[in-house]
């Protein structure tokens, strides 16, 4: 199971990977807190901190995560190229529009292989 998560993991958005990796840090400290039997009582300072914290923390799993993953922009450079070049254009429509976008696709130049040698 490990394994197939971290496959996942690597082969998603490294900005989700990042907050997921974040998540995974912050849920082992508060667990070697809670393991040692530190910030338990909450009539003390730390104690109260450290409630809230555990509070926060899982506000942030339940909600803040499924808010930023949804909220994540496309990466321009995965979409394809009628969608990028349309983006120039604030994506108008229009005979026009297609137009300038074919001729665009005229120009471009790129390798569909590039092989570097040592």
């Amino acid at each position: 199971m490990f394994l197939s998560t971290w496959r996942w993991v690597h082969g998603a958005d490294r900005r989700i990977a990042a907050i997921l990796a974040l998540v995974v840090f912050l849920v082992a400290v508060t667990g070697v807190f809670y393991w040692f039997k530190l910030g338990q009582n909450p009539s003390t300072h730390f104690g109260a901190v450290f409630a809230s914290w555990v509070a926060d923390l899982g506000l942030f799993i339940l909600l803040g995560i499924v808010v930023y993953i949804y909220q994540l922009p496309p990466e321009p450079h995965t979409e394809a190229f009628d969608a990028r070049a349309r983006n120039l254009f604030k994506r108008r429509t229009g005979r026009h529009i297609d137009y300038i976008v074919e001729r665009i696709k005229e120009l471009e130049h790129y390798a569909v292989l590039c092989i570097r040698s040592r």
